[in-house]
């Protein structure tokens, strides 16, 4: 009996213990959650959470599942959303010769037990993707009212040489964010000021006779029909 009260004193330093080290799982769990990767062309709602959470550096270093969807777009089209979807190399499949050097190939562990690591993912160059996902774009997006003052931007990048999913889809992130002005913070703060968001309204879409709004499509689909007001439907 004499020992009670030091045994009681160790099992509630045990359980402390436990308990700090399941918050401090939490915690770590909690922030990798509320990290961002790269998507390709992400739905306008991925755009909201990003500048909600201050636009933080985009991790290549996250895991993901073949099946995480960052490798598919959804855009319109003139009988609806269409889903546009980046072929993935196998695991650990090389990369093509360069033009550089056409002997050369790099082995790249694409896969492990917890998924794939974003900036391991290797497009393949499998069904001439570059060109039908240009194509689909144009083919959807001539004629609305800002996709030839665009035109050479994404057009450039459909036309690289990237082979890596992390790089590829980077570079349209970085081109969408200056074109839709959201690299000028003073202009987001200025939106938040006057209190001019547009979140969650329909706005024009190319093919409005055809069918209903479509929410939440690919940023390209905002951007090529509204132009630089698009920070309005995402600030």
């Amino acid at each position: 009996l004499q020992r009670m009260p030091l045994i009681c004193l160790r099992l509630s330093f045990v359980v402390c213990q436990l308990f700090c080290t399941f918050a401090a799982g939490m915690d770590n769990m909690n922030s990798s959650s509320v990290g961002f990767t790269a998507p390709y062309l992400p739905p306008v709602s991925w755009w909201q959470r990003w500048v909600d959470a201050g636009m933080p550096a985009l991790s290549g270093d996250m895991l993901v599942g073949r099946h995480a969807g960052i490798n598919r777009a959804l855009i319109d089209s003139p009988n609806g959303p269409l889903t546009i979807t980046i072929p993935l190399a196998k695991p650990s499949s090389p990369i093509s010769p360069t033009a550089e050097d056409p002997t050369a190939t790099v082995d790249r562990p694409t896969h492990g037990a917890g998924g794939s690591r974003v900036s391991d993912i290797v497009m393949s160059p499998h069904g001439d993707w570059r060109h039908k996902h240009w194509h689909a774009l144009e083919s959807t997006y001539f004629n609305s009212p800002f996709f030839e003052y665009y035109y050479d931007d994404f057009h450039d990048i459909y036309q690289g040489d990237e082979q890596m999913l992390w790089q590829f889809n980077s570079r349209l992130i970085d081109l969408v964010a200056h074109l839709a002005g959201l690299d000028d913070p003073s202009a987001i703060a200025a939106l938040h000021r006057r209190n001019l968001s547009r979140r969650g309204e329909p706005y024009y879409q190319v093919f409005a006779h055809r069918h209903p709004f479509v929410h939440d499509m690919s940023i390209v689909d905002l951007l090529f029909n509204m132009g630089p007001e698009s920070i309005y439907w995402i600030a």
